[in-house]
């Protein structure tokens, strides 16, 4: 017996910038957009009950710098302004919040290869 999967409509808002979002995915996914709140960061929407958006004042959104040594790391998330950004916090006025974290990756060089060589 076949089951069809239904999609289910989401509505999502930015509580920095106010752009708003729909998904009719089965699946569950967190949203993300780049912010002009936040300098093009890519930040996280938040999910809301419908198009009628999010309460003002009751949500925002926060870049974190990074305050340690970048030196000539690799991969480095900055904003529009040359800014190192390590996670975008979303704040709510309860004092919960989530965040969204830009983990660094590892890289490691072969000894030998074309790579190390050129």
């Amino acid at each position: 017996m076949a089951v069809p999967i239904l999609a289910v409509e989401k509505h999502w808002e930015c509580p920095s910038c106010g752009r708003q979002h729909v998904t009719k995915k089965p699946v569950v996914t967190s949203e993300l957009h780049h912010c002009a709140a936040l300098n093009g960061m890519i930040a996280p929407f938040v999910e809301v009950e419908s198009n009628a958006g999010i309460a003002k004042g009751s949500m925002r959104l926060v870049a974190v710098e990074r305050g340690d040594f970048i030196g000539k790391e690799v991969g480095v998330r900055t904003d529009a302004e040359g800014k190192a950004i390590m996670a975008v916090q979303t704040e709510r006025a309860d004092g919960s919040h989530d965040t969204h974290v830009f983990a660094p990756a590892a890289y490691a060089r072969l000894h030998g290869t074309e790579q190390e060589d050129a």
